[in-house]
Order: structure tokens, then sequence, then C-alpha cells
């Protein structure tokens, strides 16, 4: 096992561990609800990885996709957590709006999701030729949606947002 492996490895069972301690917890405010989900995330995210450092993604193909839906949450929960922290009963009026900021990774998931998309993206992309070079011959869809920056640019935007309503916060006080 490599020293990467046992580090995520450490990770995961850090994570579980506190999720184990927040999910405990008997009144669960909506910040530790917040927290939690992100706990879910990074769990996840660091089991993919630790799948993926020790070759058993092949095993497992049905996972591939994954691990794009778990970037694109980080944002919105992020997001979410902080806006809890100062505004907690904004969210008994406007609900249905939280769910909005998961359209974008349930999107990317399903767009992303090996169970949906294979090689045969990639002969439809090489279809539109802009010349005699087949564009994207050494990319899957997966690597040239992501290399084109959508998840730094999805990151980008919430945390321009989040600092933006942290500001807010400052000023009304």
């Amino acid at each position: 096992m490599s020293l990467i492996s046992v580090i995520a490895t450490i990770g995961i069972v850090q994570g579980i561990f506190i999720l184990l301690l927040l999910l405990s917890k008997k009144d669960k405010s909506l910040t530790t609800k917040f927290t939690i989900c992100l706990f879910i995330v990074f769990i996840i995210d660091l089991t993919w990885y630790l799948l993926y450092l020790q070759g058993l993604l092949i095993k497992f193909w049905y996972l591939y996709g994954i691990e794009y839906l778990v970037l694109y949450l980080y944002g919105p929960i992020l997001y979410l957590y902080v806006r809890s922290h100062f505004r907690a009963d904004i969210f008994n009026t406007i609900f249905p709006k939280v769910f909005l900021h998961f359209i974008p990774a349930i999107v990317i998931y399903i767009s992303m999701s090996s169970l949906l998309f294979r090689e045969e993206t990639i002969t439809f992309l090489n279809s539109f030729k802009f010349s005699d070079y087949q564009i994207f011959s050494k990319y899957s869809l997966h690597s040239i949606i992501f290399n084109f920056s959508l998840w730094y640019i999805h990151v980008i935007v919430y945390l321009f947002f989040t600092v933006k309503f942290i500001k807010d916060m400052k000023n009304d006080d």
C-alpha cells in the first residue's frame, strides 16, 4: 500500500469518526446538518480516490462519474453551510430554492456518468471536422468537459458568493 493510500485511508477513518460524532448529536441544527453533508461528500470523495489508487475502479466501473458529482457538491454545501450560520431562518421561507444549487452537480453527474456515455460521445465529437486533425481523439468526454474548467468556474463562483455573503453580513452588524 502506497503512502498516499495510507493517508486516504486515515482520512476516511477520521471522516467516519467525526460523522458518527455529528450523527450522535441529539439536537441537530441546520449548520450541523450541512456539516454532516460535507463530511459525507468528503468520505465519498476519499473512498473513490482510494478505489482509484488501488486499481479497483475496473471492478466497480459503475462508480465512474461519482467523482464529478462529489466535486460539484462541495461549493453548494459550503455556501449553504456559511449561510446557515448567519441566517438559518431564511431556509424556512425559500427551502425549495436550496435545491437549485444542486442542479449543476446532478447535470454534470448525468452527463459524465459511465452508465450513459462512453466512446460514442468521442465518435460524435470527432464527426465535427475542424481540420484534418481529430481534435478530440486523445480525450474522453470527461476530460474535455473537466479540462475546460467547469469545475474551477463553479468553485470560483461559489467562493465569490460565499465571501460576498459574509461581507454583507458583517456590514449589517
